[in-house]
């Protein structure tokens, strides 16, 4: 069985992170990833802006991050990731302190820092039909088309259909919440239809149900996209130990949920790509410290 000090779960902006702090600071590292370097990011709409938030929070360790674009931050975390340790690998379980199974080996490791994310569990809406919906934004032009949910991802899908097709963007409440300023006036300057305290009562081939505070419509949708944000997987977390409260992670000083047993990124409920580069960083230095490299 392979030994390491840290297994890094996830090859996303929390796990380069971490693993470009791991290789700095001599530690013997690995990072597992199911699918590819940066795969929640490539998953972004074309186009979308990576935004540098927050602003007043300077970005650790040395991934180049400013306000770029999808593209741009994939080739910078692809280039990153050439020169660390990384296998594909799906990990199935965490037993012992620490043994980690995946599809292929296992690896035994001190310390454990978790960065899968947590795009691999949408939001559902529960609703009939919700299964002709699409949650990766397409390129579709010249028709009708409903986009559902009130954060940056729907808005900025919206904005960006409606330059060739009709766009309705349906969210239940009565006004717009999670979504950063600049979103906010693009979709004002948009042509976008917004429908606020909407919901979605079902979804049919060509229109879509909505139930407003003026009583019930149909929405014309030649496709129907959804973007209602994404909870932490419980169940694989569960699987690796990770104590939860309410299906999301708990967690104490240096987002550590275990005895050296850390969670970056997402599953933290601190988004943003700066944050999570930040995290990476902060918890392999603490690693570092406690095996007094």
């Amino acid at each position: 069985m392979k030994k390491y000090d840290v297994v890094i779960i996830g090859a996303g902006p929390a796990g380069i992170s971490a693993g470009l702090r791991a290789k700095e600071r001599g530690l013997n590292y690995v990072i597992l990833e199911k699918t590819s370097v940066a795969n929640t990011v490539r998953n972004y709409a074309d186009g979308k802006p990576v935004l540098d938030h927050p602003k007043n929070i300077a970005v650790l360790g040395s991934i180049a991050f400013r306000e770029m674009s999808k593209g741009e931050l994939v080739s910078e975390l692809e280039k990153k990731a050439k020169a660390l340790n990384i296998r594909f690998e799906e990990v199935k379980n965490v037993s012992g302190n620490y043994v980690v199974e995946t599809n292929k080996s296992k690896y035994e490791t001190r310390f454990i820092v978790l960065a899968t994310g947590i795009q691999s569990a949408p939001v559902a809406l529960n609703v009939p039909g919700e299964e002709k919906a699409k949650r990766k934004l397409e390129d579709v032009r010249n028709c009708s088309v409903v986009v559902i949910g009130g954060g940056d991802s729907a808005v900025e899908a919206a904005v960006e259909l409606c330059k060739t097709c009709n766009v309705t963007l349906s969210y239940r409440k009565p006004e717009f919440f999670r979504v950063k300023l600049e979103n906010i006036e693009k979709l004002k300057k948009s042509k976008v239809k917004v429908e606020l305290e909407s919901q979605v009562e079902r979804i049919d081939d060509g229109h879509v149900h909505l139930v407003t505070k003026k009583g019930e419509k149909e929405e014309p949708a030649h496709h129907v996209f959804i973007f209602s944000g994404s909870v932490a997987p419980a169940d694989f977390l569960s699987k690796l130990g990770v104590p939860l409260e309410n299906g999301r992670p708990i967690y104490g000083e240096n987002y550590e949920v275990k005895k050296n047993f850390f969670i970056a990124g997402d599953l933290t409920r601190e988004p943003l790509i700066k944050n999570a580069i930040n995290h990476g960083f902060k918890i392999t230095e603490e690693i570092a410290k406690r095996m007094k490299r």
